[in-house]
């Protein structure tokens, strides 16, 4: 048997720590940052394996990557039926997070994959059962000795689906709740491989949120099986080796029964460790006081018993001034010399872009033109001077190590030659190899003879003059950052959706899935400049309510709010909300948050300027508070009613306007967002356009005399409100999820593919269109063709950032960006192979060319030679 730990990320600029513990065939995630799925996709961790996540709180840095990372867990492991009635994901945490889950059902969707435990509780979870075509909630208890195989699972996942508990069914959740309030604490989470103790911390600080810790101690291992024993015993070969090899008696023919250590050497100790969580200083008088220092102390190295525990590992994800401390320090020294500490202190880790490829990508794509790709260079964080020194006194008293992302620490087998493998860490070499080099200045000196040659060939195509423009955020026109452009999830080499407009020192985000906040602090690379246009932004319009959409706001939320000492009215974040995430996004802003009054929610349907709905036609959502249990009852209930569905009529431009300005919101902190629009941006109106994808789908659309409307589709399929309200629109940003192949996937997926979206820029006219939101498929460019240059229509890329004006000539260097990038394949080599091919035969063009130019000056200076004898 084998375990180990590995430390998918680290606490740096905007990740924080996530460990993930695998024992046999079973993984404990340990945190779930906001990130961390795509930096868990570049460090190839498999989602697949993950049983349990144990969060240290409900803020963002511990809990904010959990939905995306469930949802595509959940994904993975739908190959078949069985595999998906199989599948379980059971989450940790503190006792608002049983709450946070069922009110996010609506991006959830069903929680009869989930088992929500709570510190406290840890005896038993909540959970939902599909029967009879409801979701029935059901608390149940949690048996630590009900070990399963994958087969196992999936056979009493099947029997399950089969046998119907009509008792069980009955059951209303209010009595449910009473069972559970009424039964004993239990502070210690077991299975049949892994014992884990919480350790609750409070900080002197009434504002922060509570935090855990852990103490894990990992199944006694056994001893070494001896099979001249086990012969010597009666047992034969054949049939009873394994069995007694994994643990299990085995009883003879003549009734005689053999026990597993009758034939095994002396079990080994247990290698446990501790996983450490404190935020900062004020948490560590919690940390260490006598009720926490109880839990430890049967781990000291004075009391622990050698023989069946060891303490191998202590992983002290904490801030510096934490580690410095002396009585932190005597703490960590109770444990003995032989303890390995290992420290992920954000002020003295070495940094790197753990998003290796998509940074690589965006670099090169920023070779094309720079002005539309500012990418700012790449600022690697070093170990403080002064944090070295401190740290030196720690090596000579400790067994210290610092955390690297990447980083796997084997714990058993405890004579392993390679207890700390580097294999897997992300190094600076992995950035900036010669590989990359040599074709980056390759395409460097290629682009600008290509551009020249389009010169020659038209002398209206001076591109290179556009390469040198000035790109600044400034208040003389929009600018509009292109944070993340993929569909469905984040991917290796992009984010998801999330567009930033920076309006007059103000700005607006238009969607935020997951990580948005960290491609933000990519694209700037400075924290300064990252907290000044956190600071600075004032509304985040959510367009419906899936997960690659609106996943990151909790983070965008949670990093404004660290930025205020006290509550500032008048710099609220107005937050444009769907009905469905309401109470989820409440319940959070109130309990995560220091300073909730800084955020306001605005109900998206409030912006509508339409008097009904026309595509809101799916089932309700789920309502938490009034699940309706009971027989013969229905389970959904809508929140609001819809008569009939109208089909929408097609409206002149003339009648859109009519209808924007007669528009007037209903509730109050609706108005109060239009009118800080109108004197921070003046921005005269923001709209709700309905869509057709899911339940509460909209686009947005704001305009101001400065310089016309922008409108955003968001998801949808092609659709006559688009039309209608996208008409002569300044910017048109459309969703081109899938090319015109996969129609009949768009029209299922209620998505547009890009022939769809070119066809209703035409109907629209906007002055120019950007399309997003490519299939992960389209690993590194959307598709183009032709028709991109004949109906001016730019691609959108991961740090695409423009004034709105550069869209005049933006789209003019498509052609240069399909010749050089391709997703025929990921391979890094196949990606090299073509660019040169492509490099080398456009230099043999220019060369002929040049040859000719050549020949032909050489001619006329001769014709006038001639010419002059004569």
């Amino acid at each position: 048997m084998k375990y180990l730990i590995k430390a998918v990320t680290t606490n740096n600029r905007d990740l924080k720590t996530a460990l993930l513990f695998t024992i046999e065939e079973r993984s404990y995630l340990f945190n779930c940052p906001d990130g961390f799925q795509r930096v868990a996709l570049s460090n190839k961790v498999k989602f697949k394996g993950v049983r349990y996540v144990f969060l240290s709180g409900i803020q963002a840095d511990y809990y904010g990557g959990f939905p995306g990372f469930y949802l595509s867990s959940r994904e993975s492991s739908s190959g078949t039926i069985a595999d998906l009635q199989a599948f379980k994901i059971g989450v940790i945490g503190p006792a608002k997070i049983k709450e946070f889950i069922t009110q996010g059902r609506c991006f959830y969707g069903g929680l009869n994959f989930i088992e929500i435990f709570q510190y406290g509780k840890l005896d038993r979870f909540y959970t939902e059962q599909f029967q009879n075509g409801q979701f029935t909630p059901k608390i149940s208890k949690h048996d630590p000795n009900n070990l399963q195989t994958e087969k196992s699972k999936k056979a009493k996942a099947q029997q399950q689906q089969l046998q119907s508990n009509q008792e069980e069914e009955k059951k209303s959740y209010e009595i449910q709740q009473e069972l559970e309030e009424s039964q004993e604490e239990c502070h210690e989470f077991q299975d049949n491989y892994l014992k884990v103790i919480p350790i609750k911390v409070y900080s002197s600080d009434h504002t922060e949120l509570e935090s855990y810790s852990f103490i894990c101690v990992p199944k006694q291992n056994r001893g070494k099986f001896l099979p001249k024993k086990a012969i010597e015993l009666g047992a034969d070969p054949k049939f009873h080796f394994k069995i007694l090899n994994e643990g299990n008696t085995v009883t003879l023919a003549d009734g005689s029964i053999i026990y597993p250590y009758q034939c095994t050497d002396n079990p080994l100790p247990s290698q446990s460790f501790i996983f450490v969580f404190i935020p900062n200083k004020n948490y560590l008088e919690s940390f260490l006081s006598p009720e926490n220092k109880q839990l430890f102390e049967q781990f000291y190295f004075e009391n622990i018993d050698q023989k069946c525990n060891q303490i191998h590992l202590i992983y002290h994800s904490v801030a510096f001034e934490v580690l410095m401390n002396k009585d932190y320090r005597d703490f960590m020294r109770q444990f003995g010399l032989n303890v390995k500490h290992v420290v992920d202190c954000e002020e003295v880790n070495d940094e790197v872009q753990m998003k290796v490829k998509g940074y690589q990508l965006s670099s090169r794509h920023a070779l094309v033109c720079p002005t539309l790709i500012p990418l700012s260079k790449m600022a690697i964080q070093r170990h403080q001077e002064e944090a070295k020194t401190q740290l030196a006194e720690f090596h000579q008293v400790y067994n210290l190590l610092i955390s690297q992302v990447g980083q796997v620490f084997n714990l058993y087998p405890i004579n392993s030659s390679n207890v700390v493998d580097n294999s897997q860490v992300i190094q600076l070499k992995d950035l900036y190899t010669e590989e990359d080099e040599s074709l980056n200045t390759e395409m460097q000196q290629l682009i600008k003879s290509l551009l020249k040659l389009k010169k020659n060939e038209d002398p209206n195509m001076d591109l290179e003059q556009y390469t040198q423009l000035d790109n600044s955020i400034d208040d003389t026109e929009p600018s509009i950052l292109f944070l993340g452009t993929s569909s469905m999830k984040p991917t290796t080499y992009r984010g998801a959706s999330a567009i930033y407009v920076f309006i007059k020192g103000s700005g607006i985000l238009m969607d935020s899935a997951e990580g948005s906040y960290g491609q933000l602090y990519d694209h700037f690379q400075k924290k300064e400049i990252v907290d000044e246009h956190i600071l600075k932004l004032r509304v985040i319009f959510i367009t419906h309510i899936h997960g690659d959409h609106q996943l990151g706001v909790l983070k965008i939320m949670a990093e404004r709010d660290k930025l205020f000492n006290m509550a500032e009215p008048g710099n609220e974040l107005y937050v444009v909300t769907p009905q469905p995430m309401w109470d989820y996004m409440t319940d959070y802003i109130n309990s995560a948050l220091r300073y909730p009054t800084m955020v306001k929610l605005v109900k998206i349907s409030d912006l509508n300027p339409e008097p009904q709905l026309y595509y809101d036609n799916e089932s309700p959502q789920y309502n938490p508070k009034q699940p309706h249990i009971k027989e013969g009852s229905q389970l959904f209930k809508r929140k609001y009613s819809k008569t009939s569905v109208i089909l929408c009529p097609v409206r002149s431009y003339e009648e859109v306007n009519q209808m924007i300005e007669n528009h007037q919101p209903n509730h109050q902190v609706s108005q109060e967002m239009l009118r800080m629009l109108n004197e921070k941006m003046n921005i005269t109106h923001m709209n709700a356009i309905e869509v057709n994808h899911c339940v509460e789908s909209f686009a947005c659309l704001f305009g101001s005399p400065d310089f016309g409307r922008i409108f955003y589709s968001g998801d949808t399929l092609p659709c006559q409100t688009v039309i209608n309200y996208g008409q002569n629109v300044k910017l048109l940003i459309h969703e081109a999820t899938f090319d015109d192949a996969l129609e009949a996937d768009a029209k299922s997926k209620k998505h547009t593919t890009v022939g769809q979206a070119i066809e209703i820029a035409r109907k629209c006219k906007p002055w120019r269109t950007v399309l997003t939101h490519f299939s992960p498929r389209y690993q590194k460019i959307g598709e183009i063709d032709k028709r991109h240059q004949e109906h001016r229509i730019m691609v959108a890329f991961d740090h695409l950032r423009f004034k709105l004006s550069y869209l005049e000539w933006a789209y003019k260097f498509l052609p240069i960006y399909s010749n050089f990038f391709t997703n025929e394949s990921t391979d890094s080599e196949a990606q090299y192979d073509k660019s040169r091919d492509f490099m080398l035969q456009k230099q043999k063009e220019i060369n002929d060319i040049n040859i000719q130019q050549i020949q032909k000056t050489q001619n006329s200076t001769t014709a006038n030679a001639e010419n002059k004898k004569q």
